[in-house]
């Protein structure tokens, strides 16, 4: 069960293959539904942190909207082709590499890891 759940099948597709209704699933197999859950989330939320790490933009921006709250900068002017400029562009990457930067190295002083 714990390994279905790993994979991201639902608990009712679970309950399905187990032949029993979701609700004796969650009963009898609780601990391994809730950790396969939480072990799937660990597992992909390493590999982003370390491919936003890597430079992955996609990635950096992802964990900083999801994990920081970020947002990208609000247009204050009627005119929004002069905020599609590359040169906005290339601040608001900056501005994320410099906060990857800080978590580099915060997690370089950091005893636990």
């Amino acid at each position: 069960m714990r390994q279905l759940a790993i994979v991201g099948l639902p608990q009712d597709d679970i309950a399905k293959l187990a032949r029993c209704s979701p609700k004796t699933l969650r009963k009898h197999f609780r601990r391994e539904l809730d950790e396969g859950g939480a072990e799937a989330n660990a597992l992909v939320a390493g590999f982003l942190f370390q491919a936003a790490k890597a430079g992955n933009v996609a990635a950096q921006i992802f964990w900083l909207k999801t994990r920081s709250r970020w947002q990208p900068p609000a247009e204050t002017s009627a005119d929004t082709a002069k905020a599609d400029t590359p040169e906005s562009d290339d601040k608001i990457i900056e501005n994320m590499k410099a906060r990857m930067r800080l978590i580099e190295k915060d997690d370089d002083n950091d005893p636990i890891a």
